[in-house]
């Protein structure tokens, strides 16, 4: 359960990084933009404030994107960006010395409540929005009346009560959907011949996987497999030497697919895999499939030891699992015809020399 929380966890910090994140970045600069227009005597010091955490942020962003920010760290990356905006603000509240900014060190410990995905995380991303207003409160004189004082302290114990609740809470529901997903999972129906996941498993898991694409900013992609001559070798040798060939195929698929990939048994002597990536990342998986059958082939010499395979990739955010399932099937008959057609235009060649 407690790898599977984490993995909640992770698309969750994932979220925050791809959609908070740009939303942060744009609001920094309108804020550096409105500082150099009407605080131009001290552009200076407050226009870095704004630009330097916009800039953190749109690291964070691009770092994203090329693929290093990923579900085991995109929590730290979080608390980085949090602790950044929080010590810009900080500095505006004490060089500013201005009261009403502190109200934003209480917006951002809120804000790390609702973020802040590992109590490591909170604590860290806390330190300076936590602690910031108070030492504010205490070494900046004349920041805070001495009448006004125990007003600021305990909006300050409210803010933090309020924050550590809603973290509380946000972690009851990452557990909870944990527990969800794996209750789904055990549901899922197993093929017996292949110990791989059948159309039930496939309907079940294409949401959690579609997410996890949406995300990550990544398509979803399926792969369709077809056993090659599974009649002939049923009819010729024995339906236990095709369950042999199912095995082996299965085999096949398993080496070459990932850990994140959800494997099934589609039907008889069909197999699908999905997974997320590219079309590229589809065009090895099938390259990968076909070449360790070839190679894994149990009945050399009575079996082609071959697979037909098809495949479709589509965006995550608008993909459905049938329309993915019935283009990955038609083009693998496409390609299954097409071979037909250039071996067929081969024998010709032959006889005809």
């Amino acid at each position: 359960m407690d790898d599977r929380t984490d993995l909640v966890r992770g698309r969750e910090a994932l979220g925050v990084v791809k959609v908070i994140g740009p939303a942060m970045t744009v609001l920094l600069l309108v804020f550096a933009v409105f500082d150099a227009a009407t605080h131009p005597d001290q552009a200076w010091w407050r226009v870095p404030t704004d630009i330097v955490p916009a800039l953190v942020l749109g690291f964070i962003l691009w770092w994203q994107r090329r693929g290093h920010v990923t579900a085991d760290n995109a929590g730290w990356y979080v608390a980085a960006g949090s602790l950044v905006v929080s010590t810009s603000v900080l500095v505006t509240v004490v060089c500013g010395a201005q009261v009403p900014i502190m109200i934003y060190l209480l917006i951002m410990a809120m804000v790390n409540g609702a973020t802040a995905l590992t109590t490591r995380q909170f604590v860290l991303a806390q330190t300076v929005p936590v602690l910031g207003p108070l030492v504010a409160m205490v070494s900046v004189g004349g920041l805070i009346t001495s009448d006004s004082f125990p007003d600021w302290i305990a909006l300050w114990l409210v803010t933090l009560a309020a924050a550590i609740a809603v973290f509380l809470s946000r972690e009851r529901g990452f557990q909870e959907m944990a527990r969800i997903e794996e209750l789904l999972e055990q549901q899922a129906v197993e093929d017996p011949v292949t110990r791989l996941g059948t159309r039930r498993a496939l309907e079940q898991m294409f949401p959690v996987v579609r997410s996890a694409a949406e995300l990550a900013g990544l398509d979803v992609f399926l792969v369709f497999v077809d056993v090659d001559g599974l009649k002939a070798v049923n009819d010729a040798l024995g339906h236990d030497e095709g369950d042999r060939v199912i095995l082996t195929v299965a085999r096949a698929i398993r080496e070459a697919a990932r850990s994140r990939d959800v494997l099934v048994r589609w039907g008889g002597d069909e197999f699908a895999v999905l997974g997320i990536g590219d079309a590229e990342a589809a065009a090895g998986m099938e390259t990968s499939i076909a070449q360790r059958v070839w190679a894994l082939n149990p009945l050399a010499g009575e079996w082609s030891g071959t697979v037909s395979l098809g495949s479709a990739t589509r965006n995550a955010a608008t993909c459905q699992l049938a329309a993915l399932v019935a283009e990955a099937d038609s083009d693998m008959y496409r390609r299954r015809r097409a071979l037909r057609g250039r071996r067929a235009n081969d024998t010709d060649s032959v006889a005809s020399d």
